[in-house]
């Protein structure tokens, strides 16, 4: 592992960068941070400019190949898959969430594949019951064999979380 490029924004790979890198820490998780809700990826933490960075800076085009460096290309933050759903569905987030339909039902399958959510945290997130989340998801997919303009609906949003 190499600890140069984090610690060098603490002082360097030396004592001192070591203790501020700790210091960081012990202020950080005193504060109580959600650090689950900053997980993307299961393994990047960071705010999205970061990520980013990350993603262009370390990994290259040919390791995307590499099926969990192609995982982690294929995630993105909860709010641009809600800002995606909303602005190709044409409505608000607190319509869609709070309508059972095949929008909410998309919404929750976004979050799912592109985000790392699992049911239960859509759940929390929509205010539903995680097996409220996993069923939508399941009648989605079959609605989506019999409505070619749902599956364009779908593949719109699709492509958008993919850029």
């Amino acid at each position: 592992m190499d600890y140069q490029t984090i610690l060098s924004e603490y002082g360097g790979d030396n004592q001192k960068g070591r203790n501020n890198y700790w210091q960081a820490l012990q202020s950080d998780l005193s504060l109580k941070l959600e650090i689950k809700k900053q997980i993307i990826g299961n393994s990047i933490l960071g705010d999205v400019q970061f990520i980013q960075e990350i993603k262009e800076k370390h990994l290259q085009k040919k390791e995307r190949e590499v099926p969990s460096v192609k995982k982690i290309h294929s995630y993105c933050t909860k709010d641009k898959v809600i800002e995606i759903v909303c602005r190709e569905i044409g409505k608000a987030w607190e319509q869609i969430k709070s309508t059972p339909d095949s929008h909410r039902q998309i919404l929750m399958e976004m979050l799912y594949r592109y985000t790392g959510l699992d049911n239960q945290e859509i759940g929390e997130l929509i205010e539903l019951d995680y097996s409220t989340v996993s069923v939508g998801r399941k009648r989605l997919r079959k609605k989506l064999f019999n409505d070619s303009n749902l599956m364009n609906l779908v593949r719109r949003i699709e492509e958008s979380c993919q850029e």
